[in-house]
C-alpha cells in the first residue's frame, strides 16, 4: 500500500491493515504489546520500538502506540501513531513496519514524502490551520467556499491602503472546504488576509500573527 504524506508533518495517525501470517487472514485481537513498530529511511539503520497500547480509537496522538478499530466491523485495521521523526525532510520515502512477537512482518506501509507548492518567499509554512484548526478556512456557516483566492497583505500595508499586487507576499485558493490548495511561506509579522471570491461571496478580510 502507497501513502503519500508532506514533508515534517507532525502528529501523523494512520490506519495499517494487518494480516495473520497463520491464516493470511486479517489479525484481530492482537496484544498491542506483542506488536513492534518499524520505520526505515533510506541511508539510515532501522528505528524498532515496542508498541504499547492507545486508551481509544479517539485518542490524542501519541507517539509509538497502537490500539486496534473495531475487530468486527474493521478487521485488521489499527491505529499506528507514529514520530515526527519519521516523516522529517532530507529523504523521499519511509518504510513503515509492524512486527508480531515471532518477528514476522504482519503490516507495511510505502510512504512517499513530498514538498507541496507553496506561495511566497517567507520562511514560515501558513495554511488555514494557522492560528488554530480551520482558523483561515474560507467558511459560510460551516460550509466550504470553494476555488476562492486569498492573499496575504502585510497589515502594515493593508492599513495603510497598499492592496495592489505589489503588496501581496502570498497567494492561494481554496477547496471544496473552504481550506487552502497549497500553503503559503511568510515571514513572521502580522498579516491581513483577503479571501474573495467573485461575484459571489467577500472580499473578506482576517488579521493573523505568523511567527
Amino acid at each position: 500500500m502507497q501513502f503519500i504524506i508532506r514533508k515534517n508533518t507532525t502528529d501523523v495517525s494512520v490506519i495499517m491493515s494487518l494480516i495473520d501470517p497463520t491464516t493470511n487472514g486479517p489479525l484481530t485481537g492482537a496484544t498491542i504489546t506483542d506488536l513492534d513498530m518499524t520505520y526505515t529511511r533510506p541511508g539510515a539503520a532501522h528505528i524498532k520500538v515496542d508498541a504499547t497500547a492507545l486508551a481509544a480509537v479517539n485518542s490524542a496522538h501519541a507517539d509509538n502506540k497502537m490500539i486496534e478499530i473495531d475487530s468486527t466491523d474493521a478487521k485488521g485495521d489499527y491505529r499506528a501513531d507514529w514520530p515526527d521523526a519519521v516523516f522529517a525532510d532530507g529523504v523521499d520515502s519511509v518504510a513503515l513496519v509492524i512486527q508480531d512477537v515471532a518477528g514476522r512482518q504482519v503490516g507495511r506501509l510505502d510512504v512517499s514524502l513530498i514538498n507541496l507548492p507553496t506561495a511566497g518567499a517567507g520562511g514560515i509554512l501558513v495554511d488555514h490551520n494557522t492560528g488554530g484548526a480551520d482558523n483561515l478556512a474560507y467558511q459560510d456557516g460551516g460550509v466550504g467556499i470553494d476555488n476562492a483566492t486569498v492573499k496575504a497583505f502585510l497589515k502594515a500595508d493593508w492599513d495603510a491602503g497598499n492592496r495592489t499586487s505589489d503588496y501581496v507576499k502570498g497567494q492561494t485558493t481554496t477547496d471544496v472546504n473552504g481550506r487552502w490548495e497549497e500553503p503559503m511561506q511568510l515571514d513572521a509579522a502580522t498579516y491581513t488576509f483577503l479571501f474573495n471570491l467573485q461575484g459571489s461571496f467577500g472580499p473578506d478580510t482576517a488579521e493573523q500573527a505568523v511567527a
